[in-house]
C-alpha cells in the first residue's frame, strides 16, 4: 500500500496539470501511511497477540554499550524482541483458533510475557515457558528470561526487520512423512564483527517466545498433538496435512547437513569455518549456531499451528517482520520532504522562464 500511495502521489506532485496542491497530496500522503500503520496493527493482532510485559527489563539488564549486548543498548534489545513477538504474530494474523480456553475470543488467543534479566547456568542464552490452568490447559502466564552473568553475548541489531549482516541464505526443504516442508531459513556468512561472532538475539527471541507460546511437550495442548504419543507432531489440517515432525522435550530433532562452500557457519573461536557437519536448521531446534540467523520455517509454524487449533488454510508460512508505526512515520516524513522539494522545484523553475519569456 505504501508504494502505491507514493507512486500516485509523486506522479502528481510532478504533473505539470496537477489535479491537487501539494499540501493537499502530503495531506493525503500522511493519512494513506496511518492507514497503513492502522491496517497492519490489526492484521497483526487478529489472531495471536502477544503482550510483553517489560516492567522488570531494566532490572539486571547490561550497561549500554556492554559486550552482552554485543555494544547495543537496552532500548535496541527491547525492539529485537518486540520484533520477534511481531514475526510470530504475523504468522497467524489472517488465520483464527478453534482451540477451546475460555479467552478464546473470537478465535483470538493472547498471550502474555514477562521479559527480564537473570544469571543462567551452563551455556544457556536465554529461557522461556508457560504455566498453565488445569481447567482447560490455556496459558496462565509466559516468561522470557536473558542471560546476563556474563557467559552469553548477544548481536543486538539496531535493524532487527532486515538481515543485510550476512551474505548467504540457505533455504532447503526436508520430507516428513513425505510432505515436503521448508526447514531451513538460515542467514550466514556475515562480514567480520558482532554479527558473525556473537549469538543473534532476534532468532534466541523467536526460539523462546516459541516456548512461551507453548512449544514443549508437558503443555496440554502441545502433548494432545502428538496423536499416537509416538515422538511426533501430527499435522492434521492445512497443506501439509500428514506431516508427521519429529520431536524431543521442547525441541525438534531433525537436522541436515550444512550448506557446501565451506564457510558455515562461522568458528570465532579457530577464526574459520566449520567443516560440513549436521546442524539443527530450524528455529524451534535445540541449539542455534554462532553467527547465523534463523527465521521461521514452516515446520516451526506448522507445529504451533497445530497445538494451539489455528486454521491452517490460512496460516502465514513465511512471516516477514512488520516496521513499527514510528517507521512508517518516518517515510512519511521523508516523502513529504521530497514532495515539498518538488513543489519548490517547479516555482524556481517557472521564475525562471518568466524572466527569460519562456512562461
Amino acid at each position: 500500500m505504501i508504494d502505491r500511495c507514493l507512486s500516485l502521489l509523486l506522479s502528481e506532485g510532478t504533473s505539470g496539470k496537477r489535479t491537487r496542491s501539494t499540501r493537499t497530496a502530503l495531506a493525503a500522503l500522511v493519512s494513506c501511511v496511518a492507514l497503513q500503520a492502522t491496517i497492519s496493527s490489526e492484521a497483526i493482532e487478529a489472531a495471536l497477540v502477544i503482550n510483553l510485559d517489560f516492567t522488570n527489563f531494566s532490572t539486571g539488564a547490561p550497561a549500554n554499550g556492554d559486550p552482552i549486548l554485543g555494544g547495543g543498548t537496552v532500548a535496541d534489545a527491547q525492539s529485537v524482541i518486540q520484533t520477534a513477538a511481531s514475526i510470530w504474530e504475523q504468522a497467524f494474523a489472517n488465520s483464527s483458533s478453534s482451540i477451546g480456553w475460555s479467552t478464546n475470543v473470537g478465535g483470538t488467543l493472547t498471550q502474555t510475557i514477562a521479559v527480564e534479566w537473570a544469571p543462567l547456568s551452563g551455556s544457556t542464552l536465554a529461557t522461556g515457558g508457560t504455566g498453565w490452568f488445569s481447567s482447560d490447559g490455556r496459558w496462565s502466564s509466559g516468561t522470557l528470561t536473558w542471560d546476563n552473568d556474563g557467559s552469553s553475548d548477544f548481536f543486538v541489531d539496531a535493524t532487527p526487520t532486515e538481515s543485510s549482516e550476512w551474505n548467504k541464505v540457505s533455504t532447503r526443504d526436508l520430507s516428513f512423512n513425505g510432505i515436503a516442508m521448508n526447514a531451513d531459513r538460515t542467514s550466514y556468512d556475515a562480514a567480520a564483527g558482532v554479527a558473525r561472532s556473537n549469538s543473534d538475539m532476534l532468532t534466541v527471541a523467536i526460539h523462546e517466545i516459541g516456548h512461551a507460546l507453548g512449544f514443549f511437550d508437558t503443555f496440554p495442548a502441545f502433548a494432545a498433538s502428538d496423536l499416537g504419543s509416538d515422538g511426533d507432531v501430527d499435522i492434521t489440517g492445512g497443506p501439509f496435512t500428514n506431516a508427521e515432525i519429529v520431536y524431543a522435550g521442547g525441541h525438534t530433532t531433525f537436522q541436515m547437513l550444512s550448506p557446501a562452500g565451506g564457510d558455515f557457519p562461522y568458528d570465532p573461536g579457530g577464526g574459520s569455518f566449520f567443516p560440513p557437519a549436521n546442524y539443527y536448521p530450524n528455529v524451534m531446534g535445540s541449539s542455534i549456531l554462532t553467527g547465523t540467523r534463523k527465521r521461521l520455517t514452516e515446520t516451526d509454524i506448522a507445529i504451533v499451528g497445530q497445538f494451539l487449533q489455528f486454521d491452517m488454510n490460512h496460516v502465514d508460512f513465511d512471516p516477514q517482520p512488520v516496521p513499527e508505526p514510528s517507521s512508517l512515520a518516518v517515510l512519511a516524513l521523508g516523502s513529504a520532504a521530497l514532495l515539498g522539494s518538488r513543489a519548490r522545484q517547479r516555482r524556481r523553475d517557472r521564475k525562471r522562464r518568466l524572466r527569460t519569456g519562456q512562461a
